[in-house]
Order: C-alpha cells, then sequence, then structure tokens
C-alpha cells in the first residue's frame, strides 16, 4: 500500500496544478483507477489518507527534496563524512596545536554531529504528528438554525460591533465543532456510495425545482428541510436504525453548512452564508419568541414544498427509515458534486490547515475516474435546467473526451 500511494501521489501534483487524469497519460490513468480498485475497503481508506499526508509534505515541506536519490547521497556523505573526521581527529596527532583550539574543534564536531541526531529525531517526531492529524478526516458541523437563534438574542450592539470589524467569520467559527469523519460512518457510507456504480438518481418535481437554485440557496433550503425533516418525524423511541440514519444526515447537512459559512470558495457558490443570514435575521426577529420547529415549519411554507416529505395524494405508509436514506444519499451527491467542481489549488491549500473531509473525496473521486480532473459531474441534465428557464453552467466535458454524469434527473 505504501508504495502505491509514494508511486500515485508522486503524479498528483499534477492534478493540483490543473492537469486532468487523461493528460498525465493513459498507464498512470490505469495505476490510479483501476489499480485502486484491487484494493479492500479498509486499505483504501488508508491508501487516500497516506496520498494526503504526502501530498502535505510534497506541498508544504522539503520532502520532495529530501526523498530525492541526490539528497540522500549527499546527507550520507555529509554524516560519514563528519564522523570519519572526528576519529581522525585524535588527541596524539594533535602535536603542539592551543588547547583552545582543539577544544573549540571537539566542540564544533559534537555540536555538528548533534544538530544531524536532533534534526533526524525532530523531522520524525514532525513526520509522525502531520500524519496523525492528516489521518483524522475533519468534518466541521454548523446548525444555521442554531446559530441564527443564538445571532438573533445577541444585543444590537455587539451585531454592529462584529460587522463594523469585519468579524463574521471568527464570529461563526465559534458555533463550529469538529468531528473526526473517520471514527463514524459517514467515511462507510462514502465509499459504499462509490461501490455502486454511479447512475443519476431520479427525483421528484420538488427536489428539481429546488435543485434549479443557485448552489448557496440549495444548501441553505435542503439542511433547513433536513432539520424539519428530523423534527418532525424522530418520534418518542426512535429505532437503532434511524438514530443512526439522523446521525449521518445531520452531519452531512450540517458539513455542507458548515463550508458554505466558513470556506465558501472550496463550494460552487457565487454567494456565501454571509450573504444569506441578515434577510433570514430580519425575518426570524418578526418571529418573536416561535420555537425552532415552528420557525422551520414556516420556513418550509414559503417555499413550493419540502421535498423530503410525503407527497399529500401518497396513500403507501411513511418510512422513516427509507425516507432518511433517501435524504443522505441526496447529500452524499451534493458532496461528491461540490468536491468535483472544487478548484484543485484549494484542495492543496486546505491541506496545510489538516485537510477537509471534500478533499478526501476528491482524491477518492479522483480513483474513481471522477470529477472534473476525469469524467465531470453536473447537478441536472441541462434539458431539464433549460425548461425551469434557467441557463446551465458550459460544461467543460470535451475537453476530457468523456460525457458527463448527473448526479439527479427528473422523474417521468
Amino acid at each position: 500500500m505504501a508504495s502505491y500511494a509514494l508511486e500515485t501521489v508522486l503524479h498528483a501534483r499534477g492534478l493540483f496544478v490543473g492537469r486532468t487524469v487523461s493528460q498525465l497519460g493513459a498507464r498512470i490513468g490505469e495505476q490510479f483507477i483501476y489499480e485502486f480498485q484491487r484494493y479492500q475497503r479498509e486499505d483504501k481508506l488508508k491508501i487516500v489518507m497516506m496520498e494526503l499526508g504526502m501530498m502535505f509534505d510534497l506541498l508544504y515541506t522539503k520532502a520532495h527534496v529530501l526523498r530525492s536519490r541526490i539528497a540522500v547521497i549527499f546527507r550520507h556523505v555529509v554524516q560519514i563524512l563528519i564522523l570519519v573526521a572526528f576519529v581522525l581527529f585524535q588527541p596524539s596527532k594533535h602535536g603542539a596545536h592551543n588547547t583552545v583550539n582543539i577544544a573549540i574543534s571537539y566542540t564544533l564536531f559534537i555540536g555538528a554531529i548533534l544538530v544531524e541526531v536532533f534534526s533526524i529525531i525532530s523531522k520524525a517526531a514532525i513526520l509522525q504528528r502531520r500524519k496523525m492529524k492528516l489521518m483524522s478526516c475533519s468534518m466541521g458541523q454548523l446548525n444555521f438554525i442554531n446559530f441564527s437563534f443564538t445571532a438573533k438574542s445577541q444585543p444590537p450592539v455587539i451585531t454592529k460591533l462584529i460587522s463594523v470589524c469585519s468579524l463574521e467569520k471568527q464570529y461563526r467559527k465559534c458555533f463550529v465543532k469538529h468531528i473526526d469523519a473517520s471514527k463514524g460512518r459517514i467515511i462507510s457510507s462514502i465509499f459504499e456510495f462509490f461501490s455502486r456504480q454511479l447512475v443519476s438518481l431520479n427525483i421528484d418535481r420538488r427536489l428539481t425545482h429546488m435543485l434549479c437554485l443557485p448552489f448557496e440557496h440549495v444548501i441553505q433550503r435542503l439542511h433547513l428541510c433536513t432539520d424539519l425533516h428530523i423534527r418532525r418525524h424522530l418520534g418518542n423511541a426512535p429505532t437503532l436504525d434511524v438514530i443512526r440514519l439522523r446521525e449521518e444526515c445531520e452531519q452531512l447537512s450540517n458539513y455542507m453548512m458548515y463550508l458554505l459559512a466558513v470556506y465558501p470558495s472550496m463550494l460552487p457558490v457565487s454567494a456565501a452564508a454571509e450573504d444569506l443570514e441578515p434577510e433570514f435575521l430580519k425575518w426570524l426577529r418578526n418571529r418573536g419568541e416561535a420555537s425552532k420547529l415552528d420557525i422551520l415549519g414556516e420556513v418550509a411554507a414559503e417555499w413550493p414544498d419540502s421535498p423530503f416529505e410525503p407527497e399529500p395524494e401518497e396513500n403507501e405508509p411513511f418510512d422513516l427509515v427509507q425516507s432518511l436514506e433517501n435524504v443522505k444519499e441526496i447529500w452524499l451527491r451534493l458532496l461528491v458534486y461540490a468536491a468535483g467542481k472544487c478548484h484543485r489549488e484549494l484542495h492543496a491549500r486546505q491541506l496545510s490547515k489538516g485537510g477537509e473531509l471534500i478533499t478526501f473525496v476528491w482524491l477518492l473521486m479522483v480513483h474513481h475516474g471522477l470529477g472534473d480532473v476525469a469524467t465531470e459531474i453536473c447537478l441536472l441534465p441541462p434539458n431539464i435546467v433549460a425548461e425551469r428557464g434557467l441557463r446551465a453552467a458550459e460544461s467543460s466535458w470535451m475537453l476530457h473526451g468523456t460525457e458527463p454524469l448527473y448526479a439527479f434527473t427528473q422523474q417521468h
């Protein structure tokens, strides 16, 4: 695994600077995609984590220099010469040399040896700490309705001060908590998602209408709809399956909201959460002391329909487990779509801060031949977008030589 990761990460540097998998060559593309599929799920996780750790070293340390053959040779030669010179500098050969000069020479020898020893120890310790840090897959969590309720109760002078000092982003971060996605079921769900053949998910008119909105509005509205759906249907005695699915849905929803609030540049959006907050907070303050569930209900009532709620004309009994599975599937597809659209230099830049789940997903997509570096993924087919009177974003699939895949398509 380590040798495979080391070899692929050297080629992955080209992806971070704008090249596509096809531009790297057929052999490298086959190595990235087909050889990766031979490994088991646990090994795949380790490979991607190792690649991210090695990529951090290549981008932000001198690892690419120190790992070169000539650098290793020079370093070993220098260490050997220091030891040889120290051995040859024997007291019997000092002759009439000044005692002070001899003492200074020994001090320099010992200092050089200690510097080399401490350099090796410190580099090993630093790399170990970095490896531990990067092995964890950070997943920020921000619940928009909880944040809005707290911001609503802030004294106006505090709100004004935050705005004047341009501290909105720092203030928003106070409501963020981080979890390790690799220790929960999210990573397993992501691997399960990629293990299936990626085909378009048939959706109803309500979700189609919402997905035609700008992506920042898609995230905000589906985030609030997820909250509403869970609060309405969780029940007093949920089963273990419901608890597990609720947790996954909340984590994915809160993570996408976190990206929109803290790292909007990593998403295909034209506006950030801070652009959506003022209007929502103004609307919220006009609702007095209404509960969160009432507020969520009012929010949903102002939109055409919540896409997660059962259709009124449906006669079949409501299946909460299946409903939450659908919610999770939608959020996974939005995450995969966003990961593929994120500019590659932003993935590289984020590695300096420890990495994000969206970068992990992006690299996993590369190993499956997906994303803008391989086979582009679009949200909806252009004919559906055109039917809504909107202009679809121009696709770059012709540059890659493959037709794009679509995350969603409308039911007929």
